[in-house]
């Protein structure tokens, strides 16, 4: 039961064709769906807008709007990806979601425009959003070092949907014969390319038979680096696969493998945890937080690992419903937004 409407909006996705957070944000929706919950109203962007500066001010423009529309509406709306604009005397009440703080870590990363809005944000949801769900433990305690505490804030890990993952769904790309680690995610220059072709350049060596796949957008520079590893004729990328095949290569690859500089949750983590895979990941306290049982960790600090050690795990790894599946189920994930929006409603 709500003591007051949800409205969701995804205005956000005018700008985030893909990646984790919209993924995070239609799971929670298909949470929603499978928990049984009605009544809530779902915002979408107007496809028909194709120039992308106006989807980005539009992205903005409208979730502004949303605190002037529902000013005296009695309503709970949640913001799925850091941006709001709570009016003071309204009777909506607002809830955000944060993901991560990345920018504040590797700033090179991100443009000085981008990282203005987003400081400005976040120090918005802090002073005058009525609750925050964080995806992890640790970007809880990451967001409160550096802004301090919203005024009611929990932890909720993100659901994870594996569409597409059962045995009956036929995989129609990647390797048939050999075995492969699977690096399946949105490329972003947090994500360590290098380094995770590095790590591979010594799997492969203790492994030979082993491939590496990759899926999702392609950056400029990957055939470059790709020609400078020492396994070029090893690695492929997929490109952008509809979501049951990515699901099925994550099924059928030997493990999951991942050394970005920093994550505030990891999805493609966990869906392939969920899996049953290992997981060969960079050291963060992220990872050790849900992946601590499925999971070898590299440091990032270092260049030479010991891969025989980390073949024997993968190889002797046994499958298993890794500590966070039963907190990632989309319903059980459902309810616990529920449970936050009546606590900050009433």
């Amino acid at each position: 039961m709500r003591s007051r409407p949800i409205i969701f909006s995804m205005y956000f996705s005018y700008v985030a064709h893909s990646g984790g957070v919209i993924d995070v944000a239609r799971n929670v929706l298909a949470g929603f769906k499978a928990a049984g919950v009605t009544g809530y109203r779902v915002l979408e962007p107007s496809s028909s807008i194709h120039n992308s500066k106006l989807r980005t001010l539009l992205r903005f423009l409208c979730d502004m709007w949303l605190s002037v529309r529902f000013y005296f509406s009695p309503v709970v709306l949640l913001y799925p990806n850091y941006f709001c604009t709570p009016l003071p005397g309204a009777r909506s009440r607002s809830v955000v979601v944060v993901h991560d703080i990345m920018f504040k870590h590797y700033p090179a990363y991100v443009s000085p425009a981008k990282r203005l809005i987003l400081d400005l944000s976040y120090r918005i949801v802090q002073k005058r959003a009525h609750g925050v769900i964080f995806i992890s433990k640790d970007s809880e305690r990451d967001f409160i070092r550096t802004y301090g505490e919203p005024r009611r804030y929990t932890t909720i890990y993100n659901p994870v949907v594996l569409k597409g993952a059962s045995p009956d769904t036929v995989r129609t790309v990647g390797p048939v014969d050999k075995p492969y680690a699977i690096a399946n995610f949105h490329y972003y220059p947090h994500k360590n390319l290098e380094g995770l072709l590095r790590l591979f350049d010594q799997l492969h060596e203790a492994w030979p038979d082993l491939q590496l796949v990759f899926t999702g957008n392609k950056p400029p520079q990957f055939d470059e680096l790709i020609r400078k590893s020492r396994t070029p004729e090893a690695i492929c990328h997929l490109g952008f696969l509809p979501k049951e095949q990515v699901m099925a290569v994550v099924r059928d690859a030997a493990f999951f493998m991942s050394m970005s500089q920093f994550e505030g949750f990891n999805m493609s983590a966990a869906e392939a945890a969920l899996l049953g895979k290992p997981l060969i990941l960079s050291d963060l306290p992220v990872h050790r937080e849900l992946f601590a049982d499925c999971a070898q960790f590299v440091p990032l600090s270092t260049d030479e690992v010991d891969a025989p050690a980390l073949v024997r795990f993968v190889q002797s790894h046994v499958a298993h419903a890794p500590a966070f599946a039963a907190a990632v189920a989309p319903e059980v994930a459902a309810a616990q937004y529920l449970t936050f929006v009546n606590q900050v409603a009433a």
